[in-house]
């Protein structure tokens, strides 16, 4: 890819060619289904936040793994239960991603300032 076809990609311009996109979020080791995902909800943000975990790579893994086994049982699927069933998915997924930041900034403030752990010495009666 030409420096310049690069550049009017990254800026939006032209239309857009999926296996371009597909090749450049593999130099890049992003998440290529995260980047076509942040179109669609309009938030590029999403894409960086998926590019080290590859959140959508994983989720189209488990999609293809669900069609397989669910095959034409997929059509009587209630439209209010799927609705119901991810928005729950996703209400734990981001509250176990919460729980794991707020794990890490401990971390780090413990890191930074060993003496603030709660424990330290013993108070005298």
């Amino acid at each position: 890819m030409s420096i310049r076809a690069y550049e009017n990609f990254e800026n939006g311009k032209g239309r857009l060619n999926v296996e371009r996109l597909l090749r450049v979020a593999t130099l890049l080791d992003a998440d290529p289904y995260a980047t076509l995902t942040a179109l669609d909800v309009g938030s590029p943000e999403f894409a960086q936040r998926c590019a080290n975990n590859k959140l959508m790579s994983i989720l189209m893994l488990a999609l293809r793994d669900f069609d397989r086994k669910a095959q034409d049982a997929i059509v009587g699927l209630d439209p209010l239960f799927l609705m119901k069933a991810f928005s729950a998915f996703f209400d734990q997924l981001a509250e176990h991603a919460a729980e794991q930041q707020e794990v890490i900034a401990r971390w780090q403030r413990l890191r930074d300032n060993p003496d603030e752990d709660g424990g330290g010495e013993p108070e005298a009666d």
